[in-house]
């Protein structure tokens, strides 16, 4: 099954499925970076098997994108590290 842009299917589980911790409560992150990101890195690159495969490799990539990657506009900090400092700050 190849997955693209229009791809109802993917969209719907990218909908579900994105969990961003480096936001605040009074400053959520906005994930419009994330979208392009995650088709680009992600989605484009792969002929996904099934709906089961699509799921399990968006997930191993959000989990990348949330607890390893360095993002520009957290410092170069991934969102899990500058969760991490947010929470140390306000204990």
């Amino acid at each position: 099954m190849r997955v693209g842009k229009a791809s109802a299917a993917v969209e719907n589980l990218l909908r579900t499925a994105i969990f961003l911790s480096a936001g605040t409560f009074s400053r959520p992150v906005p994930h419009e970076c994330l979208w392009p990101s995650l088709k680009e890195e992600c989605v484009w690159r792969h002929n996904f098997a099934s709906f089961a495969n699509a799921r399990a490799t968006i997930g191993q990539w959000i989990r990348f994108y949330n607890e390893r990657r360095p993002h520009q506009a957290l410092g170069y900090l991934s969102a899990h590290q500058c969760r991490a400092q947010q929470l140390q700050a306000v204990a």
